[in-house]
């Protein structure tokens, strides 16, 4: 990532994502010693951004979705797929 437009981001890392073996957030917070970790409410956060990109398709897509907020939904795992209804909506 660009670190001139790090400061734009946010990261917020998926609840629970911490395990005895593994925190997603101190993995992040290796790579970019600088980001800022998004706490608090989604649905004002999702309100108030510009761009939000999203690796899941769970709750906050639904929220991003009807509260019209530009998305970018990345999906690096095969078993993640839409439906042949979905994808027609979204292609």
């Amino acid at each position: 990532m660009n670190k001139d437009i790090l400061p734009n981001f946010y990261y917020r890392p998926f609840p629970n994502s911490d395990t005895a073996y593994f925190s997603e957030e101190k993995y992040m917070k290796t790579i970019y010693p600088n980001l800022k970790v998004l706490t608090g409410d989604m649905i004002k956060n999702i309100l108030k951004t510009k761009l939000l990109i999203l690796d899941h398709y769970r709750t906050a897509f639904y929220e991003a979705m009807a509260a019209n907020t530009p998305l970018i939904i990345y999906f690096g795992c095969p078993e993640l797929k839409f439906t042949k209804y979905a994808e027609e909506m979204f292609p």
